[in-house]
């Protein structure tokens, strides 16, 4: 599927017409290594394609069913993807070529504020659903799965999520609207 994902986004882009893709879609019916592996392969041939609409992100069995945990683990493999096609700044300053000057071999390149602020920049990435933990670490913490963090962020999500008002003006037009259709 994702082949041919990769084969309508180069023919939309030689005749320069707008297409949508499905990116996170999988056959696998649960949110497991299958269903990440196929929303990962499927959603960077769409990128690479640079289709800008990608659906399916979160569906399961080929679209006939929806999982709230794969859309979290979708989320997660589409910030790989955009940082991976991220262009990368190569100059003095971003290979820092002054301070490895001034340090040195040996010296303790993490402590410079410089080496950090490009850190915190986004230049790495930090993941916000897969886990990066040493296994001591990860062990006392419960030694959850992907799919056991998925379903604790939905989890949190759905009770923390506040619905922004709409503006103001958003809500004259619903009432003018309303008010012309209730007229009749």
């Amino acid at each position: 599927m994702g082949l041919g994902w990769l084969i309508v986004g180069q023919l939309a882009e030689y005749y320069g017409i707008p297409i949508f893709g499905s990116g996170g879609a999988t056959d696998s019916k649960c949110p497991d290594a299958q269903a990440g592996a196929e929303a990962f392969v499927n959603a960077l041939f769409n990128a690479a394609t640079d289709i800008k609409l990608i659906h399916n992100c979160g569906t399961i069995a080929h679209g006939s069913s929806g999982s709230l945990e794969m859309g979290v683990i979708c989320d997660e493999i589409i910030s790989y993807i955009q940082r991976l096609l991220m262009e990368i700044e190569i100059s003095d300053e971003t290979l820092a070529v002054d301070l490895i000057r001034r340090i040195g071999p040996g010296g303790n390149f993490m402590a410079e504020k410089d080496i950090r602020t490009h850190l915190e920049k986004g230049e790495i990435l930090h993941p916000k659903l897969f886990n990066l933990q040493a296994i001591s670490d990860w062990k006392p913490k419960g030694q959850l799965s992907t799919r056991e963090e998925a379903k604790l962020k939905v989890k949190t999500m759905l009770q923390e999520h506040k619905t922004p008002a709409l503006p103001s003006e958003v809500l004259q037009q619903i009432d003018q609207i309303m008010s012309r259709h209730l007229t009749r």
